[in-house]
């Protein structure tokens, strides 16, 4: 199987065309953190993208990952021959840059993709908890339901990713503000999603894949989004989720349940098969107990979590720390980076070779590079 890092697949999704070009920067994004599919893979898979330095792909290897870089035209060849694409994330300009143009052509879960979805799967659960949803998420095609409103709100474009199109707005002061954002995205998609805005208190995603069979639970993973809603931590060690635990004690089961069957019954006329993430938060509630929103955002690709859930089997159980992207401006900072922070805080691992405490990497090294995955066990969160 060929697996690709493609996060601007949502991008890609709203443009709707057979081809995509993403930003200059995002592009580079991709390109500088191809390894993160390899995470995702068996050792006879192979990855889209430059291959990255000797130590991590001894790294991969060890722990049963492929370390076989290819490039795109490779890759195009390799699916003519019959090999499968998994990317990150579906589009039409995805299967069509591999040569697939009839399966581009005929790729028809645009809207399945949007968050129109994430609101009808929160509706659902609530509709089976038989609670409303103190976020109240709507889909709204005119600005005017703004008026209405008030309050601290959040507005959502239907196609976004990691952050993008997320905007937060008080009505009260901000309406003008929040009808010019609202009436942009509504102009181009069709509609927007506007929430109440809850006070977050810690963030949880519970990962799933939909087969011929039906709904299958994948595992859950604690993070936590930087300012604005894009990418932030991914946060590991046994007290990971020690909020939502205040919630409800019987929380993954109980909750991983209910979901599954909220996206069945959404997704039920849907052919889509493929990774679902859906991103859930612990809230204070206007009584200051702790409260689960189980559904704030449905991701009908693969999520940081997926990799996070992998990158777990290489840190011992106790260990707690966390991992995340940092971004650099000019050439070479990121091997810097890497060669002080290696130094202050040396890798150490147990007798079963799992990392008990230290710096490690999860992308290549480059002189070139500006995105870079990294994390810290034995250290406290930012």
């Amino acid at each position: 199987m060929i697996l690709r890092y493609n996060p601007t697949c949502e991008l890609a999704i709203r443009h709707n065309g057979l081809s995509y070009t993403p930003p200059q920067i995002l592009a580079k994004m991709e390109g500088d953190l191809a390894p993160l599919m390899a995470f995702l893979s068996t050792s006879d898979d192979k990855i889209v993208g430059n291959r990255p330095d000797p130590v991590l792909c001894d790294m991969l290897r060890r722990a049963g990952h492929c370390d076989t870089f290819i490039t795109p035209a490779e890759a195009t060849e390799f699916v003519k021959q019959g090999e499968a694409i998994h990317p990150w994330g579906e589009s039409r300009a995805l299967f069509a840059s591999v040569g697939m143009t009839a399966q581009a052509r005929e790729w028809n879960h645009r809207e399945t993709f949007s968050r129109k979805t994430s609101v009808l799967v929160e509706q659902a659960a609530h509709e089976e908890l038989g609670l409303p949803s103190d976020a109240n998420p709507q889909i709204v095609q005119d600005v005017a339901a703004l008026d209405r409103m008030g309050g601290d709100v959040v507005i959502k474009s239907l196609w976004s990713s990691a952050g993008r199109g997320v905007r937060f707005f008080c009505l009260d002061i901000e309406l003008r503000a929040a009808k010019d954002f609202a009436d942009k995205c509504i102009k181009t998609d069709g509609a927007v999603v506007v929430e109440r805005k809850l006070a977050r208190m810690a963030e949880l995603s519970f990962l799933f894949r939909r087969t011929s069979g039906g709904i299958e639970y994948c595992g859950a993973n604690a993070y936590r989004s930087a300012s604005g809603g894009a990418f932030g931590l991914e946060i590991f060690g046994p007290n990971s989720f020690a909020e939502v635990a205040r919630v409800d004690g019987d929380w993954e089961a109980k909750y991983s349940a209910l979901l599954a069957s909220s996206l069945s019954k959404v997704l039920i006329s849907s052919p889509y098969t493929g990774p679902i993430g859906v991103d859930a938060m612990v809230y204070r509630g206007g009584d200051g107990a702790p409260r689960l929103r189980c559904c704030m955002e449905v991701n009908m690709r693969h999520c940081m979590g997926d990799v996070a859930n992998q990158v777990k089997r290489l840190i011992a159980p106790e260990a707690s720390g966390f991992w995340r992207i940092e971004v650099f401006k000019n050439d070479g900072e990121w091997d810097a980076f890497c060669e002080r922070q290696a130094r202050e805080q040396p890798l150490c691992l147990n007798q079963n070779g799992l990392i008990v405490k230290g710096f490690f990497r999860l992308s290549g090294l480059g002189s070139d590079v500006r995105f870079g995955a990294c994390g810290w066990v034995g250290s406290p969160l930012p």
